[in-house]
């Protein structure tokens, strides 16, 4: 991701300094909607840091809901995430002569993060299993805390992808 956004920022520094404008006519972010998906992720790093804890507290019960709330917060920031991607207005026409390197950049940096975000959903799902099959307690607990740590690290890059898109804009 930092060679990602690393094109992304110098691509906008270069069509900045030679047009002055990065998103085309009317498309424009609003920032509520990306700042609600840092809180959406922000919570769901709660809730995955919450089962690595309860796991180390033989705490089952707790492990499977706090698993199953990170779940449905993932899902909802990937729709949010979809929703922003849809909402911006912006369009990857060929036929027109190219799309604007806004929008294939914007596409790429977003679509690229709902992956990661789905990979990172995908193997809590695992470990959600996993757990409920019992191996998981507080002794072998290495599957759960290395869940949580792809997650906060997810969460880390979206942070970035927050403020070098959406706040510098």
């Amino acid at each position: 991701f930092g060679g990602l956004l690393g094109v992304y920022l110098s691509t906008r520094a270069t069509y900045l300094s030679q047009t002055g404008d990065w998103f085309p006519g009317v498309s424009t972010i609003d920032l509520a909607q990306p700042n609600v998906m840092a809180l959406t992720l922000i919570m769901a790093s709660f809730t995955i840091a919450w089962s690595a804890y309860a796991i180390a507290n033989d705490d089952r019960l707790n492990t499977y809901l706090s698993l199953a709330i990170t779940m449905v917060l993932g899902i909802g920031y990937i729709n949010q995430a979809f929703y922003l991607l849809n909402k911006t207005g912006l369009a990857l026409n060929v036929e027109e002569g190219g799309a604007h390197p806004a929008a294939v950049l914007l596409f790429i940096v977003g679509v690229s993060h709902i992956v990661l975000v789905a990979a990172a959903l995908i193997f809590a799902l695992i470990v959600m299993i996993r757990a409920l099959g019992g191996n998981y307690n507080s002794h072998d607990r290495e599957g759960v805390r290395s869940s949580a740590l792809f997650f906060h690290v997810t969460v880390a890059i979206y942070m970035v992808i927050w403020y070098a898109v959406y706040i510098t804009k």
